[in-house]
């Protein structure tokens, strides 16, 4: 971890906690305190990071690095987790889906709706456990997708030009995650 990330770290949480940081640290060498979280959070990604210092700020005292670490990535119920895929998957065909987690959709999403939606939670536990373990190993993700835009029923369909809009946009949007991958 680059060694500025460690003093706006430090410096966040002495600006956040004041004196209790001070107390709890202060007879610490600020370098070798430095170069033990450096190394602790050396896994940690930027976005991982943020959501620590975010997490802080309902903290009362200062966290030690492994405090800090969890705060980072925090850990979450598997069972509760895949309670709310279930019940965002159902949200997403209206367009109402709101996930806590990242991880939680793209684990959701690696599963299907159509599985989620019609196995009862008994045979979806097994598979929901290797996918939102997949997902957790990763530290980062990609931001949700809004969702995509369905079909028309049969004898709903639109104009041809309506349809090569709809292609082109389509298209766009490929070309954009190429271009991100």
């Amino acid at each position: 971890m680059p060694d500025a990330w460690v003093r706006r770290i430090f410096e966040r949480m002495e600006d956040r906690y004041g004196d209790q940081w001070a107390q709890k640290f202060g007879s610490v060498p600020t370098h070798r305190m430095a170069a033990t979280w450096a190394a602790d959070l050396a896994d940690m990604s930027g976005p991982e990071i943020a959501r620590g210092l975010d997490a802080c700020k309902d903290s009362r005292f200062p966290p030690g690095v492994a405090d800090f670490r969890e705060m980072c990535r925090p850990q979450l119920d598997h069972s509760a987790a895949l309670l709310e895929a279930i019940e965002q998957m159902q949200r997403r065909a209206s367009d109402n889906d709101a996930w806590s987690h990242p991880a939680i959709y793209w684990a959701a999403a690696s599963i299907g709706s159509y599985e989620l939606l019609n196995r009862s939670t008994k045979e979806l536990e097994p598979l929901w456990r290797r996918a939102f373990v997949a997902q957790m190993a990763k530290g980062e993700w990609p931001a949700i997708p809004k969702r995509a835009p369905a079909l028309p029923a049969p004898g709903q369909q639109h104009t041809e030009a309506h349809a090569r809009k709809v292609m082109a946009e389509m298209m766009e949007k490929l070309r954009g995650r190429e271009a991100a991958e």
